[in-house]
């Protein structure tokens, strides 16, 4: 989030006309809305292996990146890895 906003302020700050820059800043934030890295910001903790699933399936982390959780939530989440995986296949 912290690279967003200062990409945000980086847009914001540029030489652009201010309703360019609204404009581009609005368009910026509905797409950023939508990654996972956001949203699992916005997500309640109930559905944290759901995140973490997508995260591992968009390669943004790996299961190795799952040591520190429990024992229960890495065998869960590479559970539903099988199954999306399967479902591809």
């Amino acid at each position: 989030m912290e690279r967003l906003i200062k990409e945000y302020a980086e847009l914001l700050n540029s030489d652009k006309a201010a309703t360019e820059k609204f404009w581009a800043l609005d368009k910026r934030i509905r797409a950023d809305r939508k990654s996972i890295g956001v949203r699992a910001n916005e997500e309640s903790g109930s559905k944290l292996k759901n995140i973490l699933t997508e995260l591992i399936i968009e390669y943004v982390i790996s299961v190795d990146d799952l040591q520190n959780f429990s024992e229960e939530l890495r065998e869960s989440t590479s559970r539903w890895i099988q199954t999306y995986s399967s479902n591809l296949e």
